[in-house]
């Protein structure tokens, strides 16, 4: 269980910077953490830096669903 001081960790990508800017407002009024990316190269940039919990992106970023289905299957 985690602590719930400690804010869970989230990665929007998506290629629309209004999307990104939308979902980054709501996700962090939800007391979440966000990490936006503006495609699958910054995304994985960031994965590798960054503990991530939940990754949103569009089905077009392929690069980004193989490498969090190669990190946590």
């Amino acid at each position: 269980m985690k602590d719930k001081t400690t804010s869970q960790s989230v990665l929007v990508v998506d290629d629309d910077r209004n999307v990104l800017e939308v979902l980054e407002a709501r996700l962090t009024s939800c007391g979440l953490t966000v990490h936006t990316a503006n495609g699958g190269r910054q995304a994985l940039q960031i994965l590798n830096t960054r503990r991530i919990d939940l990754v949103v992106s569009r089905s077009e970023e392929r690069r980004v669903g193989k490498e969090c289905r190669s990190r946590w299957s």
